[in-house]
């Protein structure tokens, strides 16, 4: 009986430690789909506040068509600066691991807003578009502020007391760094190659 007891007790830890790991990103992605879901429906919902949306979404994508490479990719760059700036205050804030979970809700609502503006104003012709230039960089994107956020969350408990910190609990902020630099060259790239795609067909808004 204390052998069986000592391996429920194991397995119990264990079913604990993976809900704390995997929990946070599930919550995240949760999270990241529910903003998605609600700026869609936002924008099509026909209101002043949703067409004004609309219309700086729209300004944005058609200067698009005449910056050079390096412009693009300081667009990237700096359309995500508001994350690393919001991580940096999450990981020195004592209420930083509630305010973690707001970003992916804000990057979801972002990203919804985007796509269902390329959608509304060009139609289903800039689907090839919307998998090449915003599906492709905004995946890996999206896959590294999981990431992130749930090392920031993982690490603001355990600077709180709420939990022993161990190595992996530390955030690798060089790391993101670099991988999100990555990202921002990918979507960068794919832009100054492919975003003749949202305008080969007539679509583009003088």
């Amino acid at each position: 009986m204390p052998l069986l007891t000592s391996k429920r007790t194991r397995i119990g830890e264990s079913i604990s430690r993976y809900l704390q790991t995997r929990g946070s990103i599930f919550t995240l992605s949760t999270l990241f789909i529910g903003g998605l879901l609600v700026s869609s429906l936002f924008c099509i919902s026909g209101s002043e506040s949703s067409t004004l949306l609309l219309k700086i979404v729209v300004n944005e994508l058609n200067l698009q068509k005449s910056r050079t490479f390096l412009q693009l990719l300081l667009s990237a760059t700096t359309s995500f600066a508001w994350v690393f700036v919001l991580i940096y205050l999450c990981v020195n804030s004592r209420k930083g691991a509630l305010m973690v979970f707001a970003i992916p809700v804000l990057y979801g609502l972002a990203i919804g807003s985007l796509i269902t503006a390329v959608l509304v104003n060009y139609g289903y012709a800039a689907l090839d578009y919307i998998a090449v230039c915003i599906f492709i960089p905004k995946f890996f994107e999206t896959l590294l502020l999981l990431s992130i956020c749930n090392k920031a969350a993982r690490y603001c408990r355990t600077a709180t007391g709420s939990g022993r910190r161990r190595r992996e609990d530390e955030l690798p902020l060089a790391l993101y760094l670099i991988l999100f630099a990555g990202c921002f060259l990918l979507e960068g790239g794919l832009l100054w190659l492919f975003r003749g795609m949202l305008y080969s067909s007539g679509f583009f808004l003088p």
